[in-house]
């Protein structure tokens, strides 16, 4: 590949990543054939690094690893109560009230997913608020609408779901 051609492909990659590898990475490109498949290729991942330097900004790795343990726990939250809600309607509903060992460990199932809500909801608030907070004082608009976004698609989530339930008589409710 001519240098020409290696620059323009180095330039859609986002800048942090071209301070830090566009030498290493234009030597590599140099020594390679240009064809069609090394340019989507470069291209693709020039799109994943801009779309992962989106949520780096100011995040250290703390609070990095905090976010993905909220997310993990959430997870959990609604996949705990996704699967206690889905067989509501299946013959295991009966058999789960027949049987006392399957309707504990189905309660256990749902008393799990809250507790893991309520550890959630403990370190999230203090955590929301003082991000809010702190984003408010230095006029950082563009962080609060980063906040607003989980809570608007909770709000509208569960929208969903009361109108759902309203629609059906309480009869239905779908989970995501």
């Amino acid at each position: 590949m001519t240098p020409r051609r290696a620059q323009q492909l180095i330039c859609l990659c986002p800048r942090e990543w071209r301070v830090r590898y566009r030498e290493e990475f234009q030597i590599f490109l140099e020594d390679h054939p240009l064809n069609l498949r090394a340019v989507l290729n470069i291209a693709g991942w020039a799109i994943y690094e801009h779309i992962l330097s989106l949520g780096r900004g100011q995040v250290d790795q703390r609070q990095q690893s905090l976010t993905l343990m909220l997310y993990a726990y959430l997870a959990a939250v609604v996949a705990g109560l996704n699967f206690y809600w889905t067989v509501a309607d299946t013959p295991l509903a009966s058999a789960r009230q027949s049987y006392a060992m399957l309707f504990g460990s189905w309660n256990l199932v749902a008393l799990g997913s809250v507790i893991a809500l309520a550890a959630v909801v403990m370190v999230a608030a203090p955590v929301g608020f003082s991000l809010v907070r702190t984003a408010c004082a230095e006029k950082r608009g563009d962080l609060v609408w980063r906040l607003a976004v989980p809570v608007c698609a909770g709000l509208v989530i569960l929208t969903w779901i009361a109108a759902a339930g309203v629609a059906t008589g309480a009869h239905w409710a779908p989970t995501p």
